[in-house]
Order: structure tokens, then sequence, then C-alpha cells
């Protein structure tokens, strides 16, 4: 992962690479240069970077994977449904990771120590993932005229959804790539 170094003072205008505003001269910013040889980038202290930006390894999409998961449970679920959606593709995302370390580790024909172990701690957070399924909530709709019997049938499913949601995270925050 790229080191981020903050400026305190700038020398000049710089532009942030998250809302591409300008980043005024004399202000202070962060900034990092993920990559060999990468031109450095810019941020300024109200947009820090994300683990995801700082590496150029294939383990930058289930770090981004899992920054928009945080993100989805920070603004929250509507439906049981945009759970379930933002869970599979948290897991999709794994999955694919772990098809990608595979594969590189396939194209040594002795075997690579390394890539076995970078294998094996995908194949571990795909577990882990795999490990927890959102449950549906299951209780019919009451019907149409008995208002109170809404309101209660409301307030479960907005419990249960809750409680899924704090599963989940729980296990979403456990995983390493």
């Amino acid at each position: 992962m790229a080191r981020v170094k903050r400026v305190d003072n700038s020398r000049k205008d710089h532009i942030c690479g998250h809302g591409n505003h300008i980043i005024p001269k004399g202000d202070s910013y962060l900034t990092a240069s993920p990559g060999f040889r990468a031109r450095p980038k810019y941020r300024c202290l109200n947009h820090p970077f994300r683990p995801s930006e700082l590496t150029t390894s294939l383990a930058s999409e289930p770090l981004a994977a899992l920054e928009a998961w945080s993100d989805a449970v920070g603004a929250g679920f509507d439906t049981h449904e945009d759970l379930e959606a933002a869970w599979q593709e948290l897991g999709d995302a794994l999955e694919q990771y772990r098809d990608s370390r595979e594969e590189a580790l396939d194209q040594w024909e002795h075997g690579n120590s390394q890539l076995e172990e970078l294998r094996d701690t995908a194949q571990d957070a795909l577990d882990e993932w795999e490990s927890h399924s959102i449950e549906t909530y299951d209780e019919d709709e009451p019907e149409d005229s008995d208002t109170e019997a809404w309101a209660e049938w409301d307030e479960e499913r907005t419990n249960h959804l809750s409680e899924q949601v704090e599963e989940a995270d729980g296990i979403a925050s456990g995983i390493e790539v």
C-alpha cells in the first residue's frame, strides 16, 4: 500500500481526487503515489484516501467492495432485498478475488508459497462471508383495514432488518483480504 503523506501548507493549488474541487494554496492536503512510479494523487482533509485507493494489487477490488458495504450500512437499508443485494455484491467481489488468486497460483508450475498464502487468505475471506446468510422476514402482511396491525408488522419488520444488518456487518468487519 502507498504511504499517505500530509502536507500542512500547500505551495500551489491542487485538485482533490474525490470531489474534483480545488485545494487552495496554503491549505493542508494529503498525497499518495500508489503503484510503481505513479503520479501523485491529492486529497483534501475532508476526503481522505481509502485503502482500496492506496493499492494497485488484486486486493483493491475486494477492499472497494468492503468499503461499499460499509457505506451502504451507514446509509441504511430500506428493505431486506436491498440488504441481500448489497451482501451478494460483497460476496461476488470476494469470490472473484479468490478466483484471481487461484489463477495466479496456477501459473506457477512448482507452486509459490507467497501466492498460496494470498489464495488461502482470499479463501478464508470468502468462507467468512459464506458463513452468514441474510434471513428474510416471513411474516404475512396484515389485512388492509387494520392500521394497528400494520404498524406492529412494520415495526417487527424494521427490527428484524436492523438485526440482520448488525449481524452481517459484524461478519463483514472481520473479513480481511
